[in-house]
């Protein structure tokens, strides 16, 4: 069995402002360092040897704290960084909200608000070149982790796509998940290559 373990980043400080966000690369806010502590703590009995992050600083601070709880695998506390699994880029649309990109009113924005899936931002990625690179990460993850415990710190719309691909719901299961701030997800990946979650959004 390979088991995965799925921790959405901590609170940050960009996310009590609610705007777009993907590669801005922002920190923990005070409440997403006690939720990263809490998922240490919930964590400590989770049996993992490898800890994989988001290189962005509100995903790695999170993998730092929770990986001071135990030794990692070789008795260090290596953290794996991994850009296939960063947020989505929005390019112009950082650190703007959907009011501003409304009053901006431009032919980009409005064919965004219809064809989210494959229109990118001004300078950024759409939906479906994170689609892609997080597959291409997930199948790697599948074949160099086989039968491994794995835990991975990552953002919402990647963690998302994790397990839409796994569950073989490919980018239209995008939807039906929502991973919360101070949890940790488990999902189960046997011998036929069958995914299984265990929990979702456990606290």
């Amino acid at each position: 069995m390979t088991n995965i373990y799925l921790v959405r980043h901590g609170q940050s400080t960009l996310n009590v402002k609610r705007v777009y966000y993907g590669w801005t690369d922002c920190g923990l806010s005070e409440e997403g360092i006690k939720q990263a502590n809490y998922v240490k703590k919930i964590s400590q009995n989770i049996d993992y040897e490898y800890l994989i992050s988001s290189p962005l600083k509100r995903a790695l601070n999170t993998a730092q704290i929770i990986s001071s709880a135990k030794e990692i695998i070789n008795n260090n506390k290596e953290i794996i960084l991994d850009d296939r699994i960063k947020e989505i880029n929005f390019g112009d649309w950082e650190n703007k909200s959907f009011k501003q990109l409304q009053d901006l009113n431009s032919d980009i924005f409005n064919k965004w608000c219809i064809d989210w899936k494959n229109t990118a931002p001004p300078c950024g990625e759409s939906f479906i070149d994170l689609y892609k690179r997080v597959v291409q990460f997930t199948k790697h993850l599948t074949d160099k982790y086989k039968d491994e415990n794995v835990l991975i710190v990552a953002h919402q719309g990647v963690l998302r796509i994790i397990v839409s691909y796994l569950l073989k719901l490919n980018e239209d299961g995008y939807w039906n998940f929502e991973f919360e701030q101070g949890t940790y997800s488990h999902i189960q990946i046997d011998e036929r290559n069958h995914c299984t979650i265990k929990c979702l959004n456990r606290r």
